[in-house]
């Protein structure tokens, strides 16, 4: 169990947008499943939806947390 485990979302991206990498590698740990499902469905291509889901995290973590 990581130190972020018991953080809210919103808390998680709080730290993120401080700087502190290891709330991204939370956030991604709990969503990165469900999104990749919710695209899966929506798009009916695993590629296409693994690049959405793929092109989305990065565009948070090149953001920092400020979108």
């Amino acid at each position: 169990m990581s130190d972020y485990d018991q953080y809210t979302d919103n808390d998680l991206y709080t730290l993120f947008s401080q700087g502190k990498e290891a709330a991204f590698t939370q956030l991604y740990t709990r969503y990165w499943k469900s999104m990749l499902y919710k695209a899966m469905l929506k798009l009916e291509d695993a590629d296409e939806a693994e690049d959405v889901v793929q092109e989305t995290l990065l565009d948070i973590w090149k953001s920092g947390g400020r979108l």
